[in-house]
């Protein structure tokens, strides 16, 4: 488990660090040391509450929502009680479970469920076991230092579980002390336990900038910030608009390993594979496999290219998961799969040829191996098919008899290799799936046309589409990965109608199957030929492979503490619908531009390709602007055209880069506080200024400091009007007074408080007024 492959130094934050420096490594346990298969811990609520209706436990009448929302308010109860009595807020589980309304009549065994649900849901960062074992190898001495109100015993259940060894640590609960990491008391507490350590021979590791990060400084000790593992993907801003930043998600512990694994920084498709789209696949294919198995199939075939990408991590899903099912590669294309199907030379079949992009006379010619073109048509063999096809003389020719006998052969000769092919690749399954990424089930519709009900085929598994599209539904069941529910249909279908930017990452640099042959040997083989070569595109794509199966690795990991149901079920995949749809609706600037300029093709062997973002959409969109681009957009783009825009969200943040943001925020007409970062950021951006100075060094000002980031604003400095943060910093932002801010800085100010804005804003004000200054800007709630 601590093998080199989740070896501790390939954390971006510790691998230029020399932690055997330090004689005491103290370390934060919940979303640090141990990880919950879960977006937020709340989340954990909404599960006990669902079990505890299902048990029995609850009233029928109460929702899951409901018990998880009077379980937070036991805790702010609680608290407030134990501060009144106490002058402390730290409590423990029984005094939270002390504050049960008097009608959860099963209070005691639905406490007992939660702690459950808690061990249930929880795994170890597989980074930092491995730290824990250099560390002990080492003669270190090692703490971990919680703000928590579960009690020793439980958190020793959960590192039993995680096989994390306790020894001679120390374990500093802020419910057994009554101290907490937030003030930084509990730190004083470390000092006592190790009184001959001093504190600058302390490290700590933690993911919260306040009580981890600032608080650890203020007491002399070195403080390491994990979590900048949020930070890359999460992109606060468009999960707070598009309603997601409170939506339970267990791959989001996913996506947050795969940050600290690999900063975007660095490489931006491997860490886009390894932290957003790669927990996604990882998961879809966990899913195929955990549903195959509960079906009885034993033989699993990606189709297509995507089985470059699927083949492996359906592989993984079943190892990791102990199951017998084997995986194999279907080689298979549009193309290879319309010419069997056929059968005759018919309109709709020529008219099927013609949509392919540049696709010549010749072209058809050649592949249908017919006669040869007359003379008057001759001429014409390398026009357009689609431009020719009304042509009274081509009409004559396809029709004619000895056309149409040589495409019904051309047709038999393709079925027979193919249905050849497909009885090498099953072998004697008697069930198998077929997977796909998506969107229309022509490919496998074809196929199982060929095989004409002899087909063992039971189940094909995509990752998204719509039933209007998922036309092999007639013919083989299909279930899809992200769910289509009257909730979520609408972003189901714009993922199904533009998928280039999803499929291009698993399929854009590899060959394309065109059809099979007899080879010397007497097997039939795929002909696959390679549709356009990028070495650019080669290699960033390599790296994407590499993040996916960083993910993949991650989500093996989970696989040994947490059961899979908890990562496949529906309220799991809905969530990975929403990621997706908020990548394909507000990408930043970086994925815009990246992911808009991968190359693709019609995946019918034409030797032609274009880029997902082309340039006729930016020449559309310079000549309409963005407002009416995107409402063109919408009755032109995907599959619907030739010409159709495939990507129109990432066009307009191309050229316009918080346009799409803007009109998001346009829709709000408040400033509460989850939207209060991105509006004013936005504010400050759209008054032409590139950087600022934060006042307000608590977590607003942190989450402040994240949005500014993504939206591409430099924050200098950090002020903060408590003398004892001075002189420390976060991230490598110092913190500081008002006055060394005015001699350093530019002076505009982004003010991050909501309660206390009016008072922020007066005290600038009243200190520019005061030094005989006017040169000033500031942002904030109080306008």
């Amino acid at each position: 488990m601590s093998g080199t492959v989740f070896h501790w130094s390939l954390l971006p934050d510790l691998k230029n660090v020399d932690v055997f420096n330090y004689e005491l490594v103290s370390l934060d346990i919940f979303d640090t040391v141990l990880h919950r298969a879960v977006k937020v811990p709340q989340d954990i609520f909404l599960e006990v509450g669902r079990r505890a209706i299902a048990e029995g436990l609850l009233d029928s009448s109460m929702t899951a929502t409901e018990f998880a929302l009077i379980r937070i308010e036991m805790e702010k109860v609680a608290r407030k009680t134990k501060a009144e009595q106490e002058n402390t807020t730290e409590v423990s589980f029984a005094e939270i479970w002390q504050q049960a309304p008097v009608y959860l009549l099963q209070s005691d065994k639905i406490a007992e469920l939660e702690l459950n649900v808690e061990l249930e849901f929880s795994f170890p960062n597989p980074y930092l076991l491995s730290l824990l074992d250099d560390l002990r190898q080492n003669g270190k001495f090692i703490a971990f230092t919680s703000d928590t109100y579960f009690d020793r015993q439980f958190i020793l259940r959960m590192f039993a579980k995680a096989a994390i060894a306790v020894n001679d640590a120390e374990l500093l609960l802020s419910c057994e002390h009554k101290l907490n990491k937030a003030t930084g008391k509990l730190f004083t507490v470390l000092f006592q336990r190790y009184p001959d350590v001093l504190p600058q021979c302390i490290l700590h590791l933690g993911d919260n900038l306040v009580s981890d990060t600032v608080q650890a400084q203020r007491f002399g000790i070195t403080s390491l910030y994990l979590g900048g593992i949020h930070r890359e993907t999460a992109l606060t801003q468009r999960h707070l608009v598009l309603g997601n930043a409170t939506k339970e998600n267990p791959l989001s512990t996913l996506y947050r390993l795969g940050n600290l694994r690999e900063p975007a920084k660095n490489n931006f498709f491997r860490h886009f594979g390894a932290a957003l789209y790669g927990p996604v696949l990882a998961g879809f294919c966990l899913w195929v496999v955990v549903d195959a198995h509960r079906r009885g199939v034993k033989l699993l075939c990606p189709i297509m290219r995507e089985a470059r990408i699927f083949t492996p991590l359906l592989r993984a899903a079943a190892s990791a998961l102990k199951l017998d099912i084997q995986v194999k590669d279907f080689y298979i294309s549009r193309s290879a799969a319309f010419l069997p199907a056929m059968q005759k030379l018919d309109k709709d079949a020529i008219n099927h040829f013609s949509l392919r992009r540049n696709y010549t006379l010749k072209d058809l010619v050649n592949e249908l191996k017919l006669p040869d073109l007359p003379e008057n048509l001759s001429v014409q063999e390398n026009s357009l098919l689609i431009s020719a096809i009304e042509q009274d003389d081509l009409q004559q020719y396809l029709y004619s008899n000895e056309v149409q006998t040589a495409a019904e052969q051309a047709s038999t000769n393709a079925r027979e290799l193919l249905l050849q092919y497909t009885k090498d690749i099953f072998g004697s399954a008697q069930q198998v799936a077929m997977i796909d990424i998506g969107a229309r089930g022509n490919t496998t519709n074809w196929l199982n046309k060929c095989l004409a009900g002899t087909s063992p085929i039971t189940m094909n598994y995509l990752m998204f589409s719509i039933p209007s599209m998922a036309k092999n539904a007639l013919t083989v069941p299909y279930l899809t990965y992200f769910p289509v529910t009257q909730e979520n249909i609408t972003r189901q279908k714009q993922i199904t109608f533009s998928p280039e930017v999803l499929e291009i990452l698993l399929t854009g640099r590899n060959s394309t199957t065109t059809g099979y042959e007899l080879s010397d040997s007497g097997k039939v083989t795929p002909k696959t030929s390679r549709v356009f070569i990028c070495e650019a595109q080669d290699e960033s794509l390599s790296h994407f492979e590499q993040g996916v199966f960083i993910a993949s690795r991650h989500l093996s990991h989970m696989l040994n503490y947490v059961s899979p149901e908890i990562l496949t079920n529906m309220d799991c995949r809905a969530m990975a619908l929403q990621e997706i749809y908020a990548l394909l609706e507000l990408p930043t600037y970086t994925e815009a531009s990246l992911l808009g300029k991968l190359l693709f093709d019609d995946n019918a062997g034409v030797n032609n390709y274009s880029t997902i973002c082309s340039q006729n959409d930016f020449n559309k969109l310079n000549s309409k602007g963005p407002e009416r681009f995107m409402l063109d957009v919408q009755h032109n783009r995907g599959y619907r055209g030739e010409n159709g825009t495939k990507w129109p969200q990432a066009v307009v943040t191309c050229q316009f880069p918080q346009w799409l943001m803007q009109r998001y925020l346009d829709c709000f007409n408040d400033t509460e506080f989850q939207l209060l970062c991105v509006t004013l950021v936005s504010k400050v951006k759209a008054e032409n200024f590139s950087k600022v100075v934060i006042y307000g060094g608590g977590q607003l000002g942190y989450q402040m400091i994240d949005t500014a980031m993504m939206m591409g604003l430099e924050v200098q400095a950090v002020v903060d009007s408590n003398p004892a943060l001075h002189g420390l910093s976060v991230n490598g932002y110092p913190i500081m007074s008002l006055n060394d801010a005015f001699s350093l800085y530019d002076h505009c100010y982004l003010v991050a408080s909501a309660a206390f804005a009016s008072d922020i804003t007066q005290v600038i004000k009243d200190y520019y007024k005061r030094v005989g200054r006017k040169d000033v800007s500031i942002f904030s709630v109080a306008g």
